[in-house]
This record gives structure tokens, sequence and C-alpha cells, in this order.
């Protein structure tokens, strides 16, 4: 339903914000394409505050737009920016998180590094904080891609954003077939505070949903203390036993089974389906294993819970709340074939051994540790001693004033290039 009502009296605006609203829209806003020719709507790109305030990039629109349904029949999404002169393919697959809600009649899309996208819309941190009828009366304006006057045009519009009820607040914004999805921004802070969900059949106004739910409900669901394998498997190993954590067998003491890693604590999911946890499993034939592992309870000892997992391609451990662990020795040490691992929001503030952490992991080429918390560590020998093609490192936030072993650190690391040392912090003890 078109809806044609402007703002009473919206706040005046200059040409030259609103040129620079509309030039930070191009890269921020799209235009989603549905196949099959179910039609199109509007999206944007935001980060949310997700664990000790890392920002969480997300693409965000209605459930109507993109729903359960439609993500079950479709491997990708399309979309496209700067008044479609930028052409986008998001792959739907199990390396992001996605979260729909009919209820909020939202969904949200986890953006990964591979999409391409830089720049990103922020949510006015207000809406955590005050009583939403603060924002009551208050000028408002809508980035969009209405199907009138022209599809392909990104577009804005001024209003007030009115009455709440419940997690909806009406608007007076006007709006167009193709404007489902689009962000509803706070003309002070320029920050987006709801979703524009529909017009209204009965009312002189439009539909908006308060985004502090449905996001708080997504934190919730993200943060499920998970670990995500995927595990390569081979003909020739069809016959043996292909461990994905191993057993640690005639290891010796530094590699011991993790008690806190047992039936009680761990529910397994092997490509979806629920199977009882055990520290290995037996393939049925060739291809990429997708391997879940949800620990009911935190763990406080890492150590070696990779070693020589040789079989693993992909670990993600975006979602794994690592805030009590201690011990992080040997943890993907002698992983060969591990090419891609995901730390995003590994909290190592207690750690205190980081002892042969990465070691002989020969086919990483990056790994993002810019972000670790060092202060407790005392043991890094090691740590990236074999990572043949490792090519680029950050160490710059790395503080090793407590660490008394740095020995072999970057040892047959032959292909590193970029070494970022800039605020390394290394206490020297003089011995007199």
């Amino acid at each position: 339903m078109e809806e044609k009502f402007l703002a009473n009296h919206p706040i005046p605006i200059t040409i030259e914000e609103t040129t620079k609203i509309l030039e930070q829209m191009k890269s921020c806003i799209c235009k989603i394409h549905l196949k099959n020719g179910e039609g199109s709507g509007t999206g944007f790109f935001c980060n949310i505050s997700y664990k000790n305030d890392y920002k969480l990039p997300v693409l965000m629109t209605n459930n109507h737009v993109i729903n359960d349904e439609y993500l079950k029949n479709n491997n990708e999404i399309n979309i496209s920016l700067n008044d479609e002169k930028i052409q986008i393919n998001i792959l739907i697959n199990n390396n992001r998180k996605i979260y729909t809600n009919e209820k909020y009649d939202i969904t949200i899309i986890e953006i990964i590094e591979t999409d391409k996208i830089n720049n990103y819309l922020e949510i006015d941190p207000d809406i955590f904080e005050s009583n939403q009828n603060v924002f009551e009366s208050k000028t408002i304006y809508i980035l969009q891609y209405p199907n009138y006057p022209k599809r392909d045009k990104a577009s804005v519009s001024y209003g007030i954003l009115k009455a709440f009820n419940d997690y909806n607040f009406n608007h007076l914004c006007s709006t167009h077939w193709g404007s489902s999805g689009s962000p509803i921004l706070n003309l002070l802070s320029n920050k987006i505070i709801g979703i524009h969900h529909r017009a209204s059949s009965k009312n002189n106004f439009n539909i908006g949903t308060y985004i502090r739910e449905p996001i708080e409900d997504f934190i919730n669901s993200y943060n499920n203390n998970e670990i995500r394998i995927k595990v390569k498997v081979n003909e020739e190993d069809i016959n043996n036993e292909i461990y994905f954590l191993n057993n640690y067998e005639d290891y010796g003491k530094d590699f011991q089974p993790l008690d806190e890693l047992n039936k009680s604590n761990t529910e397994l999911f092997i490509n979806k389906i629920k199977y009882e946890y055990n520290n290995y499993f037996i393939p049925k034939e060739t291809g990429i294993y997708s391997i879940e592992l949800k620990l009911k309870n935190n763990i406080k000892d890492c150590s070696c819970l990779f070693f020589r997992c040789n079989n693993i391609v992909d670990i993600d451990l975006s979602s794994f709340d690592s805030k009590e662990v201690t011990n992080m020795k040997y943890m993907f040490a002698n992983c060969e074939n591990l090419s891609n691992i995901n730390l995003s929001h590994f909290n190592t503030k207690n750690v205190t051994c980081m002892r042969g952490m990465f070691s002989s992991c020969k086919n990483l080429v990056n790994i993002d540790v810019s972000y670790f918390n060092t202060e407790k560590v005392t043991n890094m020998f090691g740590m990236f001693r074999g990572c043949e093609k490792l090519k680029d490192l950050n160490l710059s936030n790395f503080n090793t004033k407590n660490v008394n072993n740095m020995l072999y650190l970057f040892d047959e690391c032959m292909n590193l290039t970029k070494l970022d040392l800039s605020l390394l912090i290394i206490l020297i003890k003089v011995k007199k």
C-alpha cells in the first residue's frame, strides 16, 4: 500500500546536509532483488555492538522481504548499491549467522569478509539506554529504494516519529512499494532507531519496528558458545577413524583429553544432524563435513583442543565464549590442512599460556590476532612456529610484559613479509 504523507513540520535541513546523507547512503543502503520474480525491497548494512564493543557487521531488512522460506529455497541474495552501479551476491551457507523473526518483521544476516562491504551505518545507543518515548515527535528520515518515481534510484524522505505501541511506532515519512526494510534514522544523530515495516491500512501513517528488542534477541541467539568445524575426508581415510578432536593417546602429559569436553557438557551435530558426542567419527563417504560442538558450560582449558587434527580445513569460533579460558597451549598445533580460522570474538584476557598455539599450521595464510589481550600471558614459545604460508601478522596490540619465553616465536615462517610490532611491549630484565 502506498503511503502518501510527508510530516507536517519536519526540522528544516540544508541541501548540503541532504547531499551528505545521500553520499553516505550509497554504500550503506542496498536494493534487494528477489529471485523468481518475487519482487524487491530495501536493506541496509549496519554494525551491532557485540561482546566488549566488538562491531558485528550485518545486513538488515524486513522478514517479509527475505524470510525463512526464501532462505531455504535460495543459496544467495542479490543486492545492488549506489543506484545499481555495484552488484553483489551474498551466499547463504554455514559460514554466517542468520536471524529472521516474523513477529518483529526483521531479518538479520551476518556479513563476512568475502562480501567486501566497507561502510556501515551505526545504531543509536539511546535505543538501549533510554525510554523509547524520548524519540516521540523527533525528526527522522528514511533511506530507501522506493518503486516510485524510479525503481533504481535511492531516495531520502523526512518526517516525524509518532506514538509507540510495544515494539512498533508510527511515523510520517513518505514511502512507497519497495521501501520495505529501509532504515529509519534519528536526524540529530544520523544513527538508526528503527526499520520501516509497512503502511497502515486504516490510518494516515506508516509503521516502523523499534529495533531494540530484535537486536537483543539476535545477540542472545548469536551467543551460544558454539564451535563449528569443517572436516575434509579423503577416500583413503574412509576405512579409518577420522578425528576431529583427538583422543590424545600416547602423547604424554602435555596431551591429555579435555575433561570439560564430555557428553554432559557437549552436544554434537554433523551436517545439522545430532549425534551422541564422542571425540571422533567415521565418515560414510568422502567430502567436507560440517560439525558443530555446542558447549552447555564454559571451559577453562583449551590446550591441545585441535592438536594434530590434520583433516580440519575450517574452524569457526566466532560464537565461542572463551572468557574463562586460561590455557591455549597447542590449541591448533599441527592442523596442517587448516586454511581458515575465525577468532573474531576471542576473549583472551585470562589466558596465561599460548605456547605453540598455531605451530605447524602450514596452510594458514592469515591469522587475525590483532585484538588479543595478552597481558597475563607468560609463555609464547613457538606460538607461530612452522606457519610456512603465513604472510601478514599484526601483533601491534600484544603486551608481552609478563612473557618469559618467546623462543622460536616466528621460527620457519619463511613467507612472513609483513609483521606489525609497533606497540609490542617487551620488558628486558638485566641481571646485575
